[in-house]
C-alpha cells in the first residue's frame, strides 16, 4: 500500500530535522615563536683625556680703583674795572631802564648782524663765570638770555620769563652784567631785556614798517649813550 509508505517517509524526514550537525572542532595550532635576539652594538669605551692644569700665576694681579678726576675749578683773575656804566639817554627809569616801541625800533635798524653771530657764537662762555663770587648772579642771568639785536653799544636779550627780564633791567645789576660782557667779549654794552612776547611784538611792527616803507634810515638814527 503506497499511504503506509508515504507515512514512513516522512516521518524519517522530519526526524532528521531535530538531529544537529556534528561539526568537528577546529584546532588551531597556537604557533611559538622564538624571541628576537636583539644584538646591540658593543661601544667602544673611551677614557677621558686627562684635564692639562694651566700654570698657576704666581704674581698677584691687584686691581686699584681709579681716584675721581674733579674738573678743576676756575681761576678768577683780576676782572679789569669798565669804569662808568653807559646806557641809553631815553632808556632811564627810577628803579629800572624801559625802552619804548619807537626806541626800540631804531635799535633794530642799527643794528649789526656780525656783532650779534659774535656774541651768539661766544654766549656759552660766559658760564664759566657763574661760580664767580660777586659776578655770579650776573652771568646767570646772562646765560638765561638770548641776544636778539644787538650793535656796538648795545645788546638786547630776549628771556622765556617776563620776571627774568625785569631782573636784567634793574639799575643795581647793570655794572655787572656789562663787566662780565665786557670780560667775556671785550666789548662794553648796555645790556636791556624784553620777555618772549614783547620780542614778537617787536619784530611784527618791524616787519609791518618795513612793508610800507616807513622804517626810519639807519644814517638819520642817533642813539645817545650817557657815560660813555
Amino acid at each position: 500500500s503506497i499511504n503506509p509508505l508515504f507515512e514512513i517517509t516522512l516521518i524519517k524526514l522530519t526526524s532528521m530535522g531535530d538531529e544537529a550537525p556534528r561539526v568537528k572542532p577546529v584546532i588551531k595550532e597556537v604557533i611559538k615563536q622564538e624571541p628576537v635576539k636583539v644584538e646591540t652594538p658593543k661601544v667602544e669605551e673611551i677614557k677621558p683625556e686627562p684635564v692639562k692644569e694651566e700654570p698657576k700665576v704666581e704674581e698677584e694681579i691687584k686691581l686699584f680703583e681709579e681716584p675721581i678726576k674733579e674738573e678743576p675749578q676756575p681761576v678768577f683773575t683780576e676782572v679789569k674795572s669798565i669804569g662808568n656804566v653807559i646806557y641809553l639817554k631815553d632808556a632811564e627809569g627810577e628803579d629800572s631802564f624801559h625802552i619804548d616801541s619807537n626806541l626800540m625800533i631804531n635799535i633794530m635798524v642799527s643794528s649789526k648782524k656780525e656783532i650779534k653771530t659774535e656774541l651768539i657764537d661766544g654766549w656759552k662762555n660766559i658760564k664759566k663765570m657763574s661760580t664767580h663770587p660777586s659776578l655770579g648772579k650776573a652771568a646767570t642771568l646772562l646765560i638765561d638770555g638770548r641776544p636778539l639785536v644787538a650793535s656796538n653799544k648795545i645788546v638786547v636779550l630776549e628771556y622765556q620769563l617776563p620776571k627774568l627780564a625785569e631782573k636784567v633791567n634793574e639799575k643795581g645789576i647793570q655794572a655787572d652784567l656789562q663787566t662780565v660782557l665786557n670780560e667775556i667779549f671785550k666789548r662794553q654794552m648796555f645790556v636791556y631785556a624784553v620777555s618772549r612776547k614783547e620780542s614778537v611784538e617787536y619784530q611784527s611792527l618791524y616787519m609791518n614798517l618795513l612793508q610800507i616803507g616807513k622804517l626810519p634810515k639807519p644814517k638819520d638814527i642817533n642813539l645817545e649813550f650817557i657815560g660813555e
